[in-house]
């Protein structure tokens, strides 16, 4: 069986085994960026041989909240550990901001995090906290059938509002990254990293949300290889 992922961007759509890679680090960086995110991030999102740990953890908990698409559960006293989750989404989005990357000769539109850009640096090295001016927002997806997918980190400036919000989807989750000093009170409160509850969010507004935005971006894509459509004379 075929088990090459679907890797799509604007330009075309292809089925192909091919990692969004470049020599950026040195050794010692790259075994604390697995050492302090990676590694535990790996061992609890969707694997298809080992099931979706995170989403069995958050199963076992009560949700501290609701609304009609949308359930509030706290990671707090469970065995997620928010501490490397956000540590590995940081490191993402870092690497996104500090170099220029390609998916075979597309270039990647990866975050520009502009002067906040160092600021998630030191966090890194782990000379200061979480940036001040950043907060996070970590869902788990419900729709088994989007578990596979992952989708590098994209984003947009909110309407009418002084900060960006980014968003990165892998294998079961979402992060929504949110960068700037204006974000909004509620947007802090709700932070996974910083509020007491360490929200966990999961409800099937999130997959609405993930076929939309992919969406729009396989309509502009054209399939290639093996994914090009048969012309039947």
């Amino acid at each position: 069986m075929d088990r090459a992922p679907v890797v799509v961007n604007p330009d075309i759509t292809i089925k192909k085994n091919e990692q969004t890679k470049d020599y950026l680090l040195c050794a010692d960086c790259e075994q604390r960026f697995s050492r302090n995110g990676e590694a535990w991030i790996l061992a609890h999102c969707n694997q298809p041989e080992r099931g979706f740990r995170l989403k069995e953890i958050i199963d076992g908990v009560a949700p501290i909240g609701r609304t009609d698409s949308m359930s509030f559960y706290s990671a707090a006293n469970t065995q997620i550990d928010i501490e490397e989750m956000t540590y590995f989404v940081s490191s993402i989005m870092w690497r996104g901001s500090a170099h220029q990357w390609h998916s075979g000769n597309h270039r990647v539109q990866s975050p520009n995090l502009g002067p906040y850009e160092d600021d998630l640096r030191r966090y890194l090295l782990r000379e200061t906290g979480f940036p001040e001016n950043m907060a996070l927002w970590i869902s788990v997806i419900t729709d088994p059938k989007l578990w596979v997918t992952m989708i590098v980190p994209y984003g947009e400036k909110l309407a009418g509002q002084a900060y960006w919000r980014y968003k990165f989807v892998f294998h079961g989750l979402t992060f929504m990254f949110f960068v700037g000093r204006t974000i909004d009170p509620l947007i802090r409160r709700s932070c996974s990293y910083r509020s007491p509850e360490q929200f966990i969010f999961m409800g099937d507004n999130l997959n609405d949300m993930i076929i939309s935005d992919f969406g729009k971006v396989i309509l502009k894509s054209r399939p290639v290889g093996s994914l090009k459509p048969s012309v039947v004379a």
